[in-house]
């Protein structure tokens, strides 16, 4: 009778002990074989950055927040904003825009910038706009773009400073489409390369557009002037630029064995200068950084354990593949940890955050929500009494 008693006891205190039981991190690690330290490096670029893709890390930066003019780098913003009236309000590469006096003037062959060489009055397809826009990176048709869309070039940079700060440009401000000099133009490299992983992730499609290397209008087929397209296969984009005020400036992105780069360059003297300094970082970047996909989102093996419910364990996983940024000159190892806090009980919604798994690699953490990927119904009372009684009973025989 005795023992009848106490097996009731340990089942009720169990009821209530069990969840304090469970441990709360999993880890293990995987040792990538590297080389040495990261060596120095310069450019002589006034403002760099350079940012891998895929987790957003800086690699390289220099002076990223100071404002400088975006020049012909603007016309990047101008895209982003026709792109997404492209997914949002049914625009289409079909319509056409008049090239209205304004533009023909500010932006033609007689003001001796950056053209398409479009005529007065001409009817053009947003399609032969946007290549002249990104290829030639023609004023004029930034101007005709702009009046078009927006009724004027005031109305539609308003329409760019929206778009700008819904993607987290904090630090830019933008009066035109074209990028000619204006003082309330402005931008930092930092801003700059958030725009240019946008373009990339938000238009995987119409991106391509700035990997185009030549475009003829009116018989007169000019060159991209992204010069690293013809220099570096590993190279799809973006755009290049050039004010008095500011100098050279170029925004690139490549990519090489699965690991993306996006460099900003603004500050340099010539074309050659900004062709070699730009072949110089996205080489020593791609050199000693490389993205790693450790799992698929749908493959990661992790069971986390269920207090109260009709499973003992509950799958998770995150709602993206893993990845993370290896140093190629460093030995640490990449350290996994799933996190999660106890008690886990059920009922469990399939979709339910319950933890994270983090990566931690040369002290830089990555942090991936893990969500339930099965529902967990709850037991009934016997089974929670079963399950707690078993589990103190085995923690009193290891007490022995």
């Amino acid at each position: 009778m005795k023992q009848i008693i106490n097996l009731y006891i340990c089942i009720f205190v169990g009821i209530a002990l069990l969840p304090f039981f469970h441990n709360n991190t999993w880890a293990d690690s995987t040792t990538i074989k590297v080389n040495d330290l990261l060596p120095y490096f310069e450019t002589k670029a006034k403002y760099a950055i350079v940012i891998e893709n895929q987790t957003g890390r800086i690699l390289y930066q220099k002076n990223i927040d100071d404002k400088i003019r975006p020049a012909s780098l603007t016309k990047m913003l101008a895209a982003y904003v026709i792109f997404s009236l492209m997914n949002e309000n049914g625009l289409s590469l079909e319509d056409r825009f008049v090239v209205t006096k304004n533009a023909y003037k500010k932006g033609g062959a007689r003001s001796k910038n950056s053209t398409m060489f479009a005529k007065l009055n001409d009817e053009i397809s947003l399609d032969n706009l946007l290549k002249g826009l990104i290829i030639q990176s023609a004023n004029d048709a930034a101007i005709t773009l702009a009046e078009g869309i927006s009724g004027s070039e005031k109305k539609f940079a308003q329409l760019m400073n929206a778009y700008a700060k819904k993607i987290g440009m904090h630090q830019s401000s933008f009066a035109n489409a074209s990028g000619l000099h204006h003082k309330d133009q402005f931008s930092t490299v930092k801003d700059l390369a958030k725009l240019s992983l946008r373009l990339i992730k938000d238009f995987p499609d119409l991106s391509r557009y700035f990997k185009y290397k030549k475009f003829t209008w009116n018989n007169i087929e000019q060159k991209n002037r992204n010069l690293l397209l013809n220099h570096d296969k590993s190279v799809d984009g973006m755009k290049t630029g050039y004010l008095k005020q500011s100098g050279y400036s170029i925004a690139v992105t490549g990519k090489r064995k699965g690991t993306r780069l996006t460099v900003v360059l603004v500050g340099l003297k010539s074309k050659s200068q900004r062709l070699d300094e730009s072949k110089k970082i996205l080489n020593w970047a791609f050199r000693h950084f490389r993205y790693t996909a450790l799992y698929k989102k749908d493959d990661i093996p992790i069971k986390l354990p269920v207090w109260g419910g009709k499973r003992k364990f509950v799958p998770v996983a995150p709602n993206q593949d893993v990845g993370f940024l290896i140093n190629l000159k460093n030995y640490n190892k990449i350290i996994k940890k799933v996190i999660y806090d106890t008690p886990i009980t059920a009922p469990i919604d399939k979709g339910t955050k319950l933890g994270r798994l983090e990566i931690t690699h040369n002290n830089i953490k990555n942090s991936f929500p893990l969500y339930a990927t099965k529902e967990v119904k709850e037991a009934n009372i016997v089974v929670k009494a079963v399950q707690g009684g078993i589990h103190v009973l085995k923690n009193l025989k290891k007490k022995e």
